[in-house]
């Protein structure tokens, strides 16, 4: 243990760097960020205990990193405005705007992360972690491919109601919209009638001679979606 720093985060360097570990915490000491239990404060005294000055670019660009990676957790958006990075990285690390800015900059050019421009607004910069960010361009592929296939399908509230005749119209709205386009979301509070408009979904595919697949991410869930449909 040196400056804060236990043995865990210790033996996560060596199970993930072997040999190099110490070459690598010389280098860069801000990767035991990513050691489980480890935080901004530990390593930033361990980070000091090696000589890592507070302008030390190495600092800026772990700021940037942590910065994103914590309001990803928080909040759940994958990826950060520039203004608001910026913002965020200047209270961390106590410095100006143009600092921080430099240091948002930097952490894309190098790699921790990944910038782009939404075809939306081609002048608002957003920053990500290049691995959330390939994922969500691979999703974005794999919903224009899904729309390029799709054979839309009208659904007609006579199909619905021989089915269930007590849905609302936002439920039949749901059905039609399914049947509809390539994707849609099914989204509510718990009680509103997520599972009957998913059930309706079924039944109408089913009279159409339509094959479904259902999958959930756990077990539990998946006995629960068989259960109800």
């Amino acid at each position: 243990a040196a400056a804060g720093i236990g043995g865990g985060p210790g033996r996560w360097a060596v199970g993930r760097f072997g040999g190099r570990t110490i070459e690598v915490l010389d280098d860069d000491p801000y990767v035991l960020l990513d050691a489980p239990g480890t935080g901004w404060g530990a390593v930033g005294r361990y980070a000091g205990a090696q000589g890592v000055a507070v302008d030390d670019p190495v600092r800026q660009v772990a700021a940037a990193t942590w910065v994103l990676r914590t309001r990803r957790a928080r909040d759940g958006d994958i990826a950060i405005d520039t203004d608001d990075l910026v913002d965020g990285v200047a209270g961390m690390l106590g410095t100006d705007a143009q600092c921080a800015a430099d240091a948002v900059r930097r952490a894309g050019d190098i790699g921790p992360l990944a910038a782009w421009a939404p075809p939306d607004d081609p002048a608002g910069v957003l920053y990500a972690l290049p691995s959330d960010a390939t994922a969500e361009a691979d999703i974005a592929k794999a919903i224009r491919r899904l729309d390029d296939e799709h054979r839309p399908r009208r659904i007609t509230d006579d199909e619905m109601r021989a089915v269930d005749p007590e849905l609302t119209p936002e439920q039949r709205e749901a059905v039609r919209t399914a049947f509809a386009d390539a994707v849609s979301v099914v989204t509510g509070g718990p009680g509103t009638g997520k599972t009957r408009t998913v059930a309706t979904m079924l039944a109408c595919a089913a009279a159409a001679g339509q094959q479904v697949a259902l999958c959930a991410p756990t077990g539990r869930a998946a006995k629960r979606l068989e259960e109800l449909t």
